[in-house]
Protein backbone atom coordinates (compact mmCIF):
# COMPACT_ATOMS: atom_id res chain seq x y z
CA UNK A 1 0.00 0.00 0.00
CA UNK A 2 0.97 3.49 -0.85
CA UNK A 3 0.30 6.83 1.12
CA UNK A 4 0.41 8.92 -2.05
CA UNK A 5 -0.06 12.68 -0.18
CA UNK A 6 -0.14 16.25 -2.16
CA UNK A 7 -1.10 19.55 -0.49
CA UNK A 8 1.14 22.91 0.54
CA UNK A 9 4.00 22.60 2.59
CA UNK A 10 4.58 26.10 5.10
CA UNK A 11 7.62 26.74 7.16
CA UNK A 12 6.79 27.47 10.90
CA UNK A 13 9.45 29.33 12.42
CA UNK A 14 9.64 30.36 15.72
CA UNK A 15 11.80 33.06 17.41
CA UNK A 16 12.06 33.05 21.21
CA UNK A 17 12.55 36.22 23.08
CA UNK A 18 13.83 36.90 26.84
CA UNK A 19 12.22 39.61 28.35
CA UNK A 20 15.10 42.26 30.59
CA UNK A 21 12.51 43.80 32.70
CA UNK A 22 13.95 46.54 31.54
CA UNK A 23 12.03 49.67 29.29
CA UNK A 24 13.34 51.49 26.40
CA UNK A 25 13.26 55.40 27.68
CA UNK A 26 12.71 56.62 24.18
CA UNK A 27 9.77 54.64 23.21
CA UNK A 28 8.47 53.39 26.62
CA UNK A 29 8.36 49.67 25.03
CA UNK A 30 9.63 46.29 26.88
CA UNK A 31 13.30 45.39 26.00
CA UNK A 32 13.80 41.77 24.83
CA UNK A 33 17.11 39.69 24.20
CA UNK A 34 17.19 37.09 21.61
CA UNK A 35 16.96 33.84 22.66
CA UNK A 36 16.99 31.16 19.76
CA UNK A 37 15.07 30.29 16.37
CA UNK A 38 13.49 27.31 15.13
CA UNK A 39 12.24 26.02 12.05
CA UNK A 40 9.86 23.34 11.12
CA UNK A 41 7.60 22.20 8.07
CA UNK A 42 3.96 22.89 8.44
CA UNK A 43 0.97 22.19 6.59
CA UNK A 44 1.07 18.89 4.55
CA UNK A 45 5.13 18.73 5.45
CA UNK A 46 4.18 18.57 9.41
CA UNK A 47 1.34 15.71 8.11
CA UNK A 48 3.73 13.63 6.27
CA UNK A 49 6.60 14.01 9.57
CA UNK A 50 3.57 12.70 11.56
CA UNK A 51 2.67 10.07 9.00
CA UNK A 52 6.19 9.01 9.03
CA UNK A 53 6.55 8.81 12.55
CA UNK A 54 4.02 5.77 12.62
CA UNK A 55 6.60 3.79 10.66
CA UNK A 56 4.39 4.20 7.32
CA UNK A 57 7.73 3.84 4.74
CA UNK A 58 5.32 3.68 1.48
CA UNK A 59 4.40 7.72 1.87
CA UNK A 60 4.92 9.28 -1.73
CA UNK A 61 5.03 13.14 -1.12
CA UNK A 62 4.20 16.10 -4.34
CA UNK A 63 4.15 19.44 -2.60
CA UNK A 64 5.65 22.80 -3.37
CA UNK A 65 9.64 23.60 -3.44
CA UNK A 66 9.64 26.99 -3.83
CA UNK A 67 7.63 30.18 -2.50
CA UNK A 68 7.18 28.28 0.49
CA UNK A 69 4.83 30.59 2.71
CA UNK A 70 6.61 31.35 6.37
CA UNK A 71 4.64 31.64 9.62
CA UNK A 72 7.51 33.41 12.02
CA UNK A 73 5.79 33.56 15.54
CA UNK A 74 7.87 35.34 18.11
CA UNK A 75 7.55 34.44 21.66
CA UNK A 76 8.74 35.70 24.91
CA UNK A 77 9.06 33.58 28.25
CA UNK A 78 7.19 31.16 26.37
CA UNK A 79 3.96 33.55 25.88
CA UNK A 80 3.40 35.09 22.35
CA UNK A 81 3.97 38.58 21.52
CA UNK A 82 4.03 38.47 17.99
CA UNK A 83 3.16 37.06 14.23
CA UNK A 84 4.57 37.80 10.39
CA UNK A 85 3.66 36.04 7.48
CA UNK A 86 6.11 36.20 4.62
CA UNK A 87 4.82 35.14 1.16
CA UNK A 88 0.66 33.98 1.16
CA UNK A 89 0.62 32.28 -2.14
CA UNK A 90 2.06 29.36 -4.18
CA UNK A 91 2.18 29.17 -7.95
CA UNK A 92 -0.09 26.61 -9.70
CA UNK A 93 1.14 24.33 -11.71
CA UNK A 94 -0.88 21.95 -14.02
CA UNK A 95 2.11 19.78 -14.84
CA UNK A 96 2.56 18.95 -10.91
CA UNK A 97 -0.96 17.85 -10.76
CA UNK A 98 -1.08 15.97 -13.66
CA UNK A 99 1.65 13.87 -12.47
CA UNK A 100 0.62 13.22 -9.22
CA UNK A 101 -2.57 11.95 -11.00
CA UNK A 102 -0.99 9.95 -13.89
CA UNK A 103 0.80 8.11 -10.61
CA UNK A 104 -2.61 6.55 -8.76
CA UNK A 105 -2.44 2.81 -8.85
CA UNK A 106 -4.81 0.21 -7.66
CA UNK A 107 -5.43 0.21 -4.15
CA UNK A 108 -3.09 3.42 -3.13
CA UNK A 109 -4.02 6.11 -0.11
CA UNK A 110 -4.82 9.28 -1.63
CA UNK A 111 -4.38 12.30 0.82
CA UNK A 112 -4.84 15.50 -0.13
CA UNK A 113 -3.94 18.52 2.56
CA UNK A 114 -5.27 22.09 1.12
CA UNK A 115 -5.05 25.37 2.41
CA UNK A 116 -6.10 27.20 -0.65
CA UNK A 117 -2.58 28.95 -1.30
CA UNK A 118 -2.68 28.56 -4.80
CA UNK A 119 -1.12 25.12 -5.08
CA UNK A 120 -4.29 23.29 -6.16
CA UNK A 121 -7.64 24.59 -7.48
CA UNK A 122 -11.06 22.74 -6.89
CA UNK A 123 -10.74 21.39 -9.95
CA UNK A 124 -7.52 19.67 -9.31
CA UNK A 125 -9.28 18.59 -6.59
CA UNK A 126 -12.21 16.80 -8.10
CA UNK A 127 -10.04 14.94 -10.63
CA UNK A 128 -7.79 13.69 -7.99
CA UNK A 129 -10.97 12.26 -6.41
CA UNK A 130 -12.30 11.06 -9.54
CA UNK A 131 -9.27 8.81 -10.58
CA UNK A 132 -8.88 7.59 -7.18
CA UNK A 133 -12.58 6.00 -7.14
CA UNK A 134 -11.49 4.61 -10.70
CA UNK A 135 -8.47 2.98 -8.96
CA UNK A 136 -10.19 1.97 -5.93
CA UNK A 137 -7.82 4.13 -3.90
CA UNK A 138 -9.12 5.25 -1.04
CA UNK A 139 -9.36 8.97 0.16
CA UNK A 140 -8.73 11.59 2.34
CA UNK A 141 -8.97 15.37 2.77
CA UNK A 142 -7.91 18.07 4.92
CA UNK A 143 -9.10 21.54 4.07
CA UNK A 144 -9.94 25.24 5.01
CA UNK A 145 -12.68 25.81 2.80
CA UNK A 146 -14.90 23.40 1.32
CA UNK A 147 -17.04 23.00 -1.81
CA UNK A 148 -18.77 20.96 -4.37
CA UNK A 149 -15.62 19.33 -5.69
CA UNK A 150 -14.80 17.89 -2.36
CA UNK A 151 -18.35 15.47 -2.65
CA UNK A 152 -17.32 12.04 -3.24
CA UNK A 153 -14.21 12.18 -1.21
CA UNK A 154 -14.16 8.88 1.40
CA UNK A 155 -13.49 10.73 4.28
CA UNK A 156 -13.22 14.38 4.82
CA UNK A 157 -11.50 16.26 8.10
CA UNK A 158 -12.30 19.97 8.59
CA UNK A 159 -12.57 22.50 11.47
CA UNK A 160 -15.61 23.30 13.34
CA UNK A 161 -15.34 27.11 11.56
CA UNK A 162 -14.89 25.86 8.05
CA UNK A 163 -18.32 23.78 9.07
CA UNK A 164 -19.69 27.20 9.56
CA UNK A 165 -18.87 29.26 6.79
CA UNK A 166 -19.35 26.36 3.96
CA UNK A 167 -22.00 27.05 1.83
CA UNK A 168 -22.73 23.17 1.18
CA UNK A 169 -25.06 20.06 1.48
CA UNK A 170 -22.45 18.43 4.23
CA UNK A 171 -25.08 15.67 4.11
CA UNK A 172 -23.54 14.55 1.05
CA UNK A 173 -20.34 13.46 2.23
CA UNK A 174 -20.08 9.77 3.35
CA UNK A 175 -17.27 10.47 6.31
CA UNK A 176 -17.17 13.89 7.75
CA UNK A 177 -15.12 14.69 10.45
CA UNK A 178 -15.08 18.06 12.26
CA UNK A 179 -12.66 18.97 14.80
CA UNK A 180 -13.42 21.22 17.86
CA UNK A 181 -10.59 22.13 19.56
CA UNK A 182 -10.79 20.54 23.64
CA UNK A 183 -14.23 19.65 23.10
CA UNK A 184 -12.92 16.84 20.98
CA UNK A 185 -14.55 16.06 17.40
CA UNK A 186 -18.03 15.16 15.78
CA UNK A 187 -18.73 12.46 13.31
CA UNK A 188 -20.98 12.53 10.61
CA UNK A 189 -20.89 9.16 9.16
CA UNK A 190 -23.75 8.07 6.51
CA UNK A 191 -26.34 10.28 8.05
CA UNK A 192 -25.57 9.13 11.49
CA UNK A 193 -24.35 12.24 13.97
CA UNK A 194 -21.35 11.31 16.94
CA UNK A 195 -19.81 13.18 19.32
CA UNK A 196 -16.46 12.45 20.43
CA UNK A 197 -15.33 13.73 23.49
CA UNK A 198 -11.53 14.22 24.22
CA UNK A 199 -10.81 11.70 26.79
CA UNK A 200 -7.51 13.24 27.97
CA UNK A 201 -7.14 14.62 31.33
CA UNK A 202 -8.73 18.02 32.20
CA UNK A 203 -5.54 19.31 34.43
CA UNK A 204 -2.78 18.43 31.34
CA UNK A 205 -1.26 21.89 30.31
CA UNK A 206 -1.82 23.21 26.95
CA UNK A 207 1.42 25.10 25.84
CA UNK A 208 -0.36 26.04 21.87
CA UNK A 209 -2.80 24.37 19.37
CA UNK A 210 -0.37 25.04 16.57
CA UNK A 211 -0.69 21.89 14.53
CA UNK A 212 -2.97 19.99 16.29
CA UNK A 213 -5.41 19.87 13.00
CA UNK A 214 -2.52 18.03 11.07
CA UNK A 215 -1.74 15.84 13.71
CA UNK A 216 -5.25 14.96 14.12
CA UNK A 217 -5.44 14.37 10.64
CA UNK A 218 -2.56 12.11 10.56
CA UNK A 219 -3.55 9.84 13.68
CA UNK A 220 -6.90 9.55 11.98
CA UNK A 221 -5.73 8.13 8.65
CA UNK A 222 -3.08 6.05 10.90
CA UNK A 223 -5.91 4.41 12.39
CA UNK A 224 -8.52 4.02 9.54
CA UNK A 225 -6.09 2.20 7.56
CA UNK A 226 -5.29 -0.46 10.33
CA UNK A 227 -8.77 -1.68 10.35
CA UNK A 228 -10.24 0.83 13.22
CA UNK A 229 -13.55 1.93 12.55
CA UNK A 230 -14.38 6.20 12.36
CA UNK A 231 -14.97 6.39 16.07
CA UNK A 232 -11.84 4.57 17.49
CA UNK A 233 -9.88 6.47 14.84
CA UNK A 234 -11.29 9.74 16.35
CA UNK A 235 -10.44 8.66 19.32
CA UNK A 236 -6.95 7.95 18.31
CA UNK A 237 -6.72 11.07 16.82
CA UNK A 238 -8.02 13.44 19.18
CA UNK A 239 -5.26 11.92 21.81
CA UNK A 240 -2.35 12.78 19.24
CA UNK A 241 -3.72 15.95 18.61
CA UNK A 242 -3.69 16.74 22.51
CA UNK A 243 -0.03 15.49 22.41
CA UNK A 244 1.01 18.04 20.14
CA UNK A 245 -0.90 20.53 22.14
CA UNK A 246 1.32 20.07 25.26
CA UNK A 247 4.73 21.24 23.37
CA UNK A 248 5.20 24.86 22.33
CA UNK A 249 5.49 24.94 18.38
CA UNK A 250 4.63 22.78 15.72
CA UNK A 251 5.27 18.95 16.87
Amino acid sequence: MKIRVIGETLLDKYVFWDNTGKVDPATLVPVYTYKKTTEVPGGAGNLVKVLSDSNRDNILFTTNTINVPVKERHYCDSDPIMRVDIGDYIEHDDSVVSDFITSIETGDVVVVSNYHKGFLIENDIKKIIQVSKTFGATTFIDTNKVTPHYYDVDYLKINQKTYYESDVNFNKFDSLVVTKGSDGCSIYNKGEYTQVQQKNHPMMPVADSIGAGDSFFAGFISSILTGMDIESSCNFANSIAYLSCRTLGTI
